[in-house]
C-alpha cells in the first residue's frame, strides 16, 4: 500500500512539473532588424542566443496554472488589461514594424528562458512591483534595453549599446566589445553598477553617484571633476567615444578592465 501511494505522489509530481514547463515559437516580422521586446509582471528572465532567426520562449513556474489543469477553464482564453493570450501559453503577441512583442498576461511567478538570433536586439521590462525580476542577458550582439523594478540586471558577452534602468537591483556588465554605434546609460537609484570593458575600449564617460563612491583600474584621462555632494567624474578612454553615462543614487561605481 505505501509502495503504491508512493508511485501516485511521484506520478503526480511528474506530471506536475511536465504541465509547469511551456514552449513557444515565434518569427519576427519580415524586414531587416530584428527587435523583441518582452514585458512582465513577476518572474526571472534569461536571453541566450542560437543560430536560428527564431525566438524559442520557454516558460517555467512552479505556479503555472495550464487551463487543462482546471475543468472550469476549458475552452477558455486568459484575457487581462494588457491583452488577449493568443499565443496558449499565457502570453499576448504582437508584431508592429521590426518589433515582436509579448506581455505577460498572469500575475503569477513565472521564469522565461528566451533564444534569440545573435543579431536581435531586446527591450525588457518589468511592469509591476509586485515580484522580484532578475535579467539575465548573454551574447546578445545588438541593442539592450532594460527597465527592472525590483531585480539585478546581469549582461555577459555584449556589445551594446545598452539602456538600463534599475531601482532596487545591481547592474552587472561584462562587454565583449564597445559599440560606437549609439550613447549607452545605465541608472541605479538602490543598487550598485559594476561595469567590465576590454582594455582597448574607447568613449566618453560620465560617472555619478550622489551616495556611493567610484572605483576602477582603468586608465582614464579625467577630464573634469565635480564639486559638491557625491562623487562625480568625467573623462575619456583611449581617446574618447561613443558617450557612457553611469549614475547610481545609493550605490557605488565599478569599472573594470578586462
Amino acid at each position: 500500500m505505501k509502495k503504491w501511494m508512493m508511485m501516485a505522489a511521484l506520478a503526480a509530481l511528474t506530471g506536475s512539473s511536465v504541465w509547469a514547463q511551456k514552449t513557444y515559437t515565434a518569427n519576427f516580422p519580415n524586414g531587416g532588424e530584428k527587435i523583441l521586446s518582452l514585458a512582465v509582471n513577476n518572474g526571472d528572465i534569461t536571453v541566450r542566443t542560437h543560430d536560428q532567426n527564431t525566438v524559442i520562449i520557454e516558460i517555467n513556474g512552479d505556479d503555472w496554472e495550464d487551463p487543462r489543469e482546471d475543468d472550469r477553464a476549458q475552452g477558455l482564453t486568459m484575457i487581462s488589461a494588457e491583452g488577449t493570450d493568443n499565443t496558449s501559453v499565457g502570453l499576448f503577441e504582437s508584431k508592429e514594424g521590426n518589433v515582436l512583442s509579448f506581455t505577460q498576461l498572469s500575475k503569477r511567478n513565472q521564469d522565461f528562458e528566451i533564444l534569440v538570433p545573435k543579431d536581435a536586439s531586446v527591450r525588457l521590462k518589468e511592469m509591476g512591483w509586485i515580484g522580484s525580476t532578475d535579467f539575465i542577458i548573454e551574447g546578445v550582439g545588438g541593442e539592450i534595453e532594460v527597465d527592472a523594478k525590483n531585480g539585478d540586471v546581469i549582461m555577459k558577452d555584449i556589445g551594446g549599446p545598452i539602456v538600463v534602468t534599475a531601482m532596487n537591483g545591481d547592474v552587472d556588465v561584462i562587454f565583449s566589445e564597445v559599440s560606437q554605434k549609439g550613447p549607452m546609460s545605465v541608472n541605479a537609484t538602490n543598487g550598485a553598477i559594476d561595469i567590465t570593458f576590454p582594455a582597448s575600449s574607447k568613449g566618453d564617460l560620465q560617472l555619478r553617484s550622489m551616495n556611493g563612491e567610484l572605483f576602477t583600474d582603468l586608465d582614464i584621462n579625467i577630464t573634469k571633476k565635480g564639486s559638491g555632494w557625491g562623487s562625480s567624474v568625467d573623462g575619456t578612454l583611449n581617446g574618447g567615444g561613443v558617450s557612457i553615462d553611469l549614475s547610481a543614487m545609493n550605490g557605488n561605481i565599478f569599472l573594470r578592465k578586462k
